[in-house]
């Protein structure tokens, strides 16, 4: 949803951050959790929830936290999983439109996006920089939420 405002109308975004990124929701990974998110039914299974949500961390986080977000992630129903992944799948890559400072935070353990994949949508970016996080999975706010916020103050705040 970010790079495709920020390639529709540039005028309204100044910087964008980007984390655990990749050119297309076509990969095999995805192509997988797509393949079980469209077998879901309702009341969604909480197993799935629970390895969908564990899956995108390499590192530990803490477990109250992910209970809640299994909880949350429980809210939604079998038709709006399906319909996420679907949307998810019909994005055009739009990064060579997109001009603007971009900071993406990378992890180098990210089972979602491989660091191949997130260094690709930075070389299509002009004015992309790239910062790849050690140890860390898809969701850097959730493992280190000291370092990403961080390094967004430190490329949104004026130098």
């Amino acid at each position: 949803v970010a790079r495709r405002l920020a390639s529709l109308a540039p005028e309204r975004i100044t910087r964008m951050m980007l984390a655990g990124a990749g050119l297309s929701a076509q990969n095999p990974t995805l192509l997988e959790v797509q393949s079980a998110v469209n077998a879901l039914q309702d009341p969604v299974d909480r197993t799935f929830v629970r390895e969908f949500q564990y899956g995108t961390v390499s590192k530990p986080v803490p477990a109250e936290f992910m209970e809640r977000v299994i909880a949350d992630s429980l809210t939604l129903d079998a038709a709006t999983w399906k319909a996420v992944f679907a949307g998810m799948a019909t994005y055009t890559p739009a990064e060579t439109e997109i001009t603007m400072p971009v900071l993406i935070l990378a992890g180098d353990r990210d089972a979602v996006f491989p660091l191949a994949e997130q260094r690709e949508v930075a070389e299509k970016m002009p004015c992309a920089r790239l910062k790849i996080l050690e140890g860390i999975g898809h969701a850097p706010q959730w493992e280190d939420p000291h370092r990403f916020a961080a390094e967004l103050l430190a490329f949104i705040t004026p130098s």
